[in-house]
């Protein structure tokens, strides 16, 4: 039987490299499920945002046909609303170095004078001085600290599985643990403040990761939910027995729901989990800090909260000498400005945003606020507890209500 012709079109198309480039034009997030406010009147249904900056604007259909792929972030706004521009303004410029003292002007030559040189004495070379002992070992820090942070949000806000699966994607996009040791990690889960009153089961954690294992620890420490690969890694099937002190939490015809308790939790955990060596922790620890730490927190006096240094031994005190010009003291760090209702920085951002002085724009950086509601809502009690949930400067987010 002969086989049908293709079209001629098609076949150009293929040659000359017409394919269509949805795996090019894959975004990294894409906003839907709440206002967005574009403009003065505008309000589309999605944005797209990729390497940093908005690439589509429009309809959900639309927006999710064009630049939505397998690598693409799905972020519900969960009727929240989105606007342009940050509470916290955008970083203060570096404060430029002091000007050093003005260089004397060279002193004019001499007139050469004939004379007999007279030998120059050697110096004797100064003692070089003792090195400093070597400054202690920080501890490493614990695995836990460089997962993902599943703890429950302030009162008013959306926890849910939903919640906690948007935060794992968005932990795998940041954090370099999941390329580097190939497994997806979670810690702090409240089984009491979900709104499902459980723990995710091993499908729900399949929607993460396929490929990785996916391992979310509750708040409590003794009980985790894993997935499906997880599971299997772990050598625990339907037939597996309950070790002693352990649960394997089951569903019909004893299949493993994913949730292990006590024993069968730790040694899933001791199996599944990497062996990371201090200086591995401490790198990934780092990456984590740069990635989470809000830019306008990101002062000497924070970043040296942050990393602990420990102190040097005193040096000696100095001959007297001539007196030095001190360094001019840099100023303090200026204070972030408050994110509730009430502030005169966020009703500033919600009146540019509404009379469409601040305005999202494709080609423009993604440099957006979360607000927990629509600013231009006629509920008075919704504008009176009107605050920001997140912010987000070049695609990246830089603050967030939860993590303080």
């Amino acid at each position: 039987m002969a086989r049908p012709a293709v079209p001629a079109l098609c076949l150009l198309a293929a040659a000359f490299g017409f394919a269509p480039a949805a795996r090019g034009q894959n975004a990294d997030f894409i906003w839907t499920g709440g206002e967005i406010l574009a403009g003065k009147d505008l309000r589309p249904e999605a944005l797209a945002v990729k390497d940093g900056r908005i690439v589509a604007l429009g309809s959900r259909a639309d927006v999710e046909k064009k630049w939505k792929g397998k690598s693409t972030l799905p972020i519900d706004l969960l009727g929240q609303a989105l606007v342009a521009g940050l509470v916290a303004g955008s970083p203060s410029a570096e404060p430029p170095a002091p000007a050093g003292r003005p260089a004397r002007k060279a002193p004019a030559p001499a007139a050469i004078v004939k004379a007999t040189p007279r030998p120059t004495p050697r110096p004797m070379p100064a003692p070089k001085p003792a090195p400093p002992p070597p400054a202690p070992a920080l501890p490493a820090p614990p695995i836990e600290e460089l997962a993902a942070d599943l703890s429950p949000p302030p009162d008013g806000l959306p926890y849910s599985i939903r919640t906690l699966r948007d935060s794992l994607r968005a932990w795998m996009l940041r954090s370099s643990l999941p390329a580097r040791h190939r497994v997806v990690l979670g810690v702090g889960y409240d089984e009491a403040r979900l709104e499902e009153k459980r723990p995710p089961t091993r499908q729900e954690l399949d929607t993460v990761s396929a490929t990785m294992p996916v391992i979310v620890v509750s708040k409590a420490g003794d009980a985790g939910a894993y997935n499906t690969l997880a599971l299997q890694r772990a050598g625990i099937s339907w037939r597996t027995k309950d070790p002693p002190g352990g649960v394997i939490r089951r569903g019909r015809i004893a299949e493993p729901t994913g949730v292990l308790e006590g024993a069968a939790h730790a040694a899933a955990w001791a199996r599944l989990v990497p062996k990371l060596d201090g200086k591995e922790r401490s790198r990934l620890l780092a990456d984590s800090l740069k990635l989470n730490t809000p830019e306008e927190a990101a002062t000497p006096a924070a970043l040296a909260a942050a990393t602990p240094v420990p102190t040097p031994a005193p040096a000696p005190t100095p001959a007297p000498a001539a007196a030095v010009a001190a360094a001019p003291t840099p100023p303090p760090a200026p204070p972030v400005p408050p994110r509730d209702a009430g502030s005169a920085a966020l009703a500033t951002l919600v009146s540019d945003a509404l009379e469409g002085r601040a305005t999202l724009a494709v080609g423009g950086p993604a440099t957006l606020s979360v607000l927990s509601a629509d600013p231009a809502t006629d509920d008075p009690e919704k504008r009176a507890r009107l605050r920001v949930v997140e912010e987000v400067r070049g695609g990246r987010t830089v603050w967030r209500r939860d993590r303080g």
